[in-house]
């Protein structure tokens, strides 16, 4: 795909029309762009390509993900990284140096890569730091091929154990906030048990507001997860078991990375509403493997 005639503006203003609009007629929605921006076919066949737009017949439909824009659009881009084609071989340029992926553009690749480079700088997901390309880590799983060095997977495990213990302490907070009101509970009633029950299937042990509000205090288990823009984060099969077995009881807090309340995903039985629910991507990264054939 050659990304001379898309940008991001012109794929944000389509994909709003197409979710404003009633009747979803083509023609109608091609007409009410053009009178703003040009080349509708580039734009929309990109779309379609990583999955942001669904044509049917005469047609188009946007996926309706309750998502930020940029998010959706990164996460469609994740998932459909290789057959972008030339944004493609643009990201495959990128090397590890000192934990970041840069590339050292000459003035030839700027010519060549001109389009593509626009595109990810509209998205957040590159910057120009002393004529260095550098990319977000964040989403470092977009880039093909890309090497890991021991140290910097290090660094990535250590900075996310600190993350991880840092996102605990932020749930406890918001739990012992949500519980103020609530006198008759006992002092340190919210228990952190990540730290003497690694296995648990869960982290901390909280009440529930609602029941304690009829002073019924019923327990509630909380496994929490510290996430980035777009909330990827990693499930373990023994967390997945204790939501099954807990259901209701169990709860997902998805803390982001700058630790704002308003961002906080809270999420009530994720064995239904994660790995029942067309919303969230679940993939399979690695698979336990064992012969049973030994004698």
């Amino acid at each position: 795909m050659n990304f001379k005639n898309i940008d991001y503006k012109s794929i944000k203003y389509l994909y709003d029309l197409c979710k404003k609009s009633k009747e979803n007629n083509i023609d109608l929605l091609r007409y009410l762009y053009n009178n703003n921006y040009l080349n509708f076919e580039e734009n929309l066949n990109l779309c379609k390509q990583i999955g942001i737009i669904i044509e049917k017949n005469t047609k188009i439909f946007c996926v309706n993900e309750n998502k930020d824009f940029n998010h959706l659009i990164i996460q469609k881009l994740i998932k459909n990284k290789y057959s972008l084609g030339t944004l493609k071989s643009f990201m495959s340029k990128f090397t590890l140096e000192n934990g970041d992926y840069i590339y050292r553009i000459s003035n030839q690749d700027k010519i060549v890569f001109m389009w593509e480079r626009f595109f990810l700088n509209d998205l957040g997901l590159t910057s120009l730091k002393n004529n260095i390309l550098v990319f977000n880590n964040d989403y470092s799983n977009l880039l093909p091929n890309k090497k890991l060095s021991i140290k910097y997977l290090k660094k990535i495990i250590q900075e996310k154990e600190k993350l991880g213990a840092i996102a605990e302490q932020f749930v406890i907070d918001y739990e012992s906030k949500k519980l103020l009101d609530f006198p008759l509970l006992p002092k340190n009633c919210i228990k952190q048990v990540s730290n003497t029950f690694a296995n648990a299937g869960y982290d901390i042990e909280s009440f529930d507001k609602e029941s304690a509000t009829k002073n019924i205090f019923k327990k509630i288990f909380i496994e929490v997860k510290c996430v980035n823009n777009d909330y990827l984060f990693y499930w373990s099969k023994n967390e997945i078991n204790k939501a099954e077995e807990l259901r209701k009881n169990y709860f997902l807090y998805l803390v982001p990375s700058n630790f704002n309340d308003i961002d906080l995903k809270i999420i009530q039985d994720p064995f239904i509403n994660i790995l029942n629910n067309k919303y969230w991507l679940c993939e399979t990264e690695q698979l336990k493997i064992r012969s049973n054939n030994i004698e």
